[in-house]
C-alpha cells in the first residue's frame, strides 16, 4: 500500500488509436519512498505507474515513456509491466514501456532507481514525470519526494593495542565530516 496519497498524480487522454470508440488511457502514478516520503541518500525508490482504459480497445501499441529523474540512477533490471514490453535506454536515460494493441486493462508499470550519495547540496526535491505516447497533453505533472540531506560524522580512535603497568598511554581521536552538509554544534563524547 502507498504510504502517502498526496504525492500520487493522475491524468487521462486519449492514446492507441482513434475510431468512433478511442481509448481514454488513464494513469495514476506513485513513488514509495517509505513511509516517512523522505528520500535518504542511497536510498531505492519504486515508481508505480497504473494504466487504465475507460473508453474502446487501443487499435495501435501505448508508448509510455518515464526519464530518470535527475539525482538518482536506475536499477538495472527494474523496468517491469506484466504482458508489457518494457526496456531501460541508456542512450535516452529513461525506461519505455509498450503495451500493445488490444490491451486487457489495467496495468501497473514500475521502475526503481537509487538516489545519489551524497545527494548533492542544494538538492530540494526529487521529481519523476511520464509520457504517453510522447504527447504533451498526457503529460501528468511530477511525482515528487524529498530528499534528507545531512551531515555524516565519522569518528576514529588509534592508540596502542598494549602499555606497560603503571605506563602511560595517548590516544589520537579523528572525527571527520564526509558531508554533504555542514555540521554544526557536533557534540564527540569519548567513554
Amino acid at each position: 500500500p502507498d504510504p502517502n496519497l498526496a504525492n500520487n498524480e493522475a491524468t487521462v487522454c486519449s492514446a492507441g488509436g482513434g475510431g468512433p470508440n478511442p481509448p481514454q488511457i488513464s494513469t495514476l502514478k506513485s513513488v514509495d519512498a517509505g513511509a516517512d516520503q523522505l528520500v535518504s541518500p542511497g536510498e531505492v525508490l519504486t515508481y508505480r505507474i497504473r494504466v487504465d482504459n475507460a473508453g474502446g480497445p487501443n487499435a495501435a501499441p501505448i508508448v509510455i515513456t518515464d526519464p530518470i529523474p535527475a539525482n538518482t540512477t536506475y536499477v538495472a533490471g527494474s523496468a517491469f509491466g506484466p504482458f508489457v514490453a518494457s526496456a531501460f535506454n541508456a542512450a535516452l536515460n529513461r525506461v519505455e514501456y509498450t503495451i500493445p494493441p488490444n490491451f486487457f486493462f489495467p496495468v501497473v508499470l514500475q521502475f526503481q532507481v537509487t538516489a545519489s550519495n551524497p545527494i548533492p547540496t542544494g538538492v530540494t526535491e526529487i521529481a519523476n514525470t511520464h509520457f504517453v505516447d510522447g504527447s504533451v497533453g498526457c503529460v501528468d505533472p511530477p511525482c515528487v519526494v524529498t530528499p534528507t540531506v545531512a551531515a555524516d560524522i565519522d569518528a576514529t580512535k588509534a592508540g596502542p593495542a598494549t602499555v606497560v603497568s603503571g605506563g602511560s598511554i595517548g590516544y589520537a581521536l579523528t572525527v571527520t565530516n564526509q558531508g554533504p552538509e555542514v555540521a554544526e554544534n557536533a557534540v564527540v563524547t569519548d567513554t
